[in-house]
C-alpha cells in the first residue's frame, strides 16, 4: 500500500482507489457469504403463516393513499 502512495505522484487518488478495489470486492463476497448463511439459517414458513402475515404488510400501503 504505502509503496503504491509513494508512487503516486499526480494521480495518487486514482492509485489509492485501486489499491482499495480488490479490499472492496473481498469484503463484499463476505457480505454475500454472510447473507446467504443468514438465509439458511431461516427456516422456511409453512403456508398457512405465510398467507396470514401477507395482508398485515400490504394494510399500512393502503392507509397511506
Amino acid at each position: 500500500m504505502r509503496k503504491n502512495t509513494q508512487l503516486a505522484g499526480r494521480n495518487g487518488q486514482k492509485v489509492l482507489e485501486e489499491a482499495r478495489r480488490p479490499q472492496k470486492l473481498d469484503e463484499q463476497r463476505r457480505i454475500d457469504a454472510q447473507a446467504e448463511s443468514m438465509r439458511d439459517r431461516t427456516p422456511s414458513l409453512p403456508a398457512p403463516a405465510r398467507s396470514k402475515a401477507l395482508p398485515r404488510r400490504i394494510a399500512p400501503k393502503k392507509e397511506m393513499t
